[in-house]
């Protein structure tokens, strides 16, 4: 019998049902729209203890479809001063979704807040944002370098991983495949976070769903990093693509980076929390290596 609680180390939540649907697009959990009145009856049906929002603001997104739009009609000599608009109108939004997210996590104690910042905040409001935000309860910081467009190793961003790991906090990196193309997703392939782990020792650079499509890149920085670590989502129940690894490919893979630096995640809404932890639960590990992926890891790296 389970005797500890479970931590998921990878939800998305939103303000409003048409913000998440809007940012989702594609919702395989029917009737979840990252919502918080969604998520906590999804945790409390899978028995989970705690979830970590890693909250996220897609810069890349929105700076091209604003340019887009809005430079049908701009003359030339606009175009800087159009692109600086858009910029201060993203710094923006990060800082109040930023807000949101540790808001909303004072209100829910279950809740752990991740924050995101972005290059093109430049490296002074990238890290006044990120001291303001660990000032009032962020946990955290995460990055999805394919929706934001912007590599992890941009010079600018060596400020905010230094600033994290003299903070004590942990850099939250989506890794891997990215549902639009391999044009995307080759901004967060593993490889590309060698660099952070080697210039960063004490910093803990975790990588969401194994580095999903170059799982061999993944065990590779695991074996050369010890400060490399690992969240679950995707992996175990191969929702999306690539095609589901079979249970032996799974605990292999595990094993193969660490089953003490692999977390349990869910990626909620898109997957359903309750089927993510079954599939966990019957993978032909020991109790002590269930205990490590779906507790003490978390508890551990991110300091929760």
């Amino acid at each position: 019998m389970r005797e500890y609680p479970i931590i998921d180390t990878h939800t998305h939540t939103f303000p409003t049902r048409e913000i998440g649907r809007q940012a989702i697009q594609m919702l395989p959990h029917q009737g979840a729209s990252g919502v918080i009145e969604d998520l906590l009856p999804d945790l409390a049906a899978a028995g989970f203890a705690q979830a970590v929002m890693l909250n996220f603001t897609p810069t890349g997104e929105m700076r091209e479809d604003n340019l887009a739009r809005e430079g049908k009609t701009a003359p030339p000599a606009k175009w800087g001063a159009l692109e600086e608009q858009v910029r201060q109108s993203i710094a923006g939004r990060v800082q109040r979704r930023n807000a949101w997210t540790i808001k909303t996590a004072r209100e829910n104690p279950s809740l752990i807040p991740f924050i995101g910042v972005d290059p093109r905040m430049g490296e002074d409001g990238m890290l006044q944002e990120l001291d303001a935000c660990v000032r009032i309860g962020a946990r955290g910081i995460k990055f999805h370098c394919s929706t934001q467009r912007s590599f992890p190793t941009d010079p600018g961003m060596w400020a905010v991983y230094k600033r994290a790991e003299e903070l004590g906090i942990a850099v939250y990196f989506h890794a891997g495949w990215h549902p639009l193309g391999c044009h995307l997703s080759d901004y967060a392939r593993p490889a590309r976070f060698a660099g952070i782990a080697r210039d960063f020792p004490k910093l803990n650079v975790v990588l969401a769903h194994i580095g999903l499509g170059w799982q061999e890149e993944a065990v590779q920085l695991a074996a050369a990093y010890p400060n490399v670590y690992f969240d679950s989502c995707l992996v175990i129940t191969g929702t999306w693509n690539p095609p589901p690894l079979s249970d032996g490919e799974v605990v292999s893979l595990l094993k193969s980076v660490g089953i003490d630096r692999v977390m349990f995640a869910s990626d909620w809404p898109l997957c359903v929390p309750l089927k993510e932890r079954q599939k966990a639960e019957s993978l032909p590990m020991s109790d002590t290596e269930r205990r490590l992926l779906f507790y003490e890891n978390a508890q551990r790296i991110l300091k929760i």
